[in-house]
């Protein structure tokens, strides 16, 4: 069975291979993980940093989070609120209030996230699948599927639609 560890000023929490083990950071702070399932923030501002690669994780109350060096890292949402992130290639939301700050350039794949914000350099947003509209705001690409019932909020005008055809 997977543990819960409450942390506070701790740097790194290395865990199991268990599928459930869930770190709760008490006080705030910035905590890197490696094979930890979920992390709990804090009232305060937290910051985690995925450790390893290709990493799958859930958060909650959790105000940034660092991908890892692997190109399939996935951000499981399990609360509703703002999330800012940096090298993480999926976001996966509550289908309620979730918004997805872009801290840096590139790109990013979304589902059930109601809301986008691009960093101030080229930004693309790929809808995973189709879900509850999605808001965008400083995003200058947005990639549809071949699904029907997406919505795409426009919160800028030099915004490129592209087709999961590839048309625009």
């Amino acid at each position: 069975a997977g543990q819960t560890l409450y942390i506070s000023n701790v740097n790194g929490v290395v865990a199991t291979t268990d599928t459930t083990d869930v770190v709760r950071i008490l006080g705030g702070g910035a905590v890197s993980v490696s094979l930890v399932d979920t992390v709990v923030g804090s009232a305060a501002t937290d910051t985690v940093t995925m450790l390893g690669d290709d990493v799958t994780l859930a958060v909650s109350l959790v105000e940034t989070v660092i991908g890892s060096a692997g190109t399939t890292d996935t951000l499981n949402l399990k609360g509703i609120g703002t999330v800012s992130v940096s090298a993480i290639e999926s976001v996966i939301g509550t289908g309620s209030v979730d918004a997805v700050r872009l801290l840096g350039t590139g790109s990013v794949g979304v589902s059930a996230v109601d809301t986008v914000i691009g960093s101030a350099g080229s930004d693309d947003v790929t809808l995973l699948g189709s879900g509850p509209a999605v808001a965008l705001s400083s995003v200058e690409t947005v990639v549809g599927t071949t699904a029907t019932g997406e919505i795409v909020r426009l919160g800028e005008p030099d915004l490129h639609l592209l087709a999961a055809g590839g048309g625009e």
